[in-house]
C-alpha cells in the first residue's frame, strides 16, 4: 500500500505530549528492527500479555 504517514514522527509527537507507546516485539522483527532497539526513543518493547492486559485497563487504544 502506499502510506503518506511518518509513523516515527507520529509516534515521537505521542511520546512527547507523554502518551505510553508500547510496541509488540513480533512487529518490529517483521519490521527488521532488533530487539532491544525500540522503533522510537521512548517507546516500549512490549509482550503480547502485556499489551492484552494493557488494552483492558485502557480508556482509549490506538492500533496501527
Amino acid at each position: 500500500g502506499n502510506y503518506d504517514t511518518d509513523l516515527g514522527a507520529m509516534l515521537t509527537g505521542l511520546i512527547s505530549k507523554h502518551v505510553p507507546v508500547r510496541t509488540c516485539g513480533s512487529c518490529l522483527k517483521r519490521c527488521g528492527l532488533y530487539r532491544n532497539r525500540p522503533l522510537v526513543p521512548g517507546a516500549q518493547e512490549s509482550k503480547m500479555t502485556d499489551l492484552v492486559e494493557e488494552i483492558h485497563q485502557a480508556d482509549r487504544v490506538v492500533s496501527f
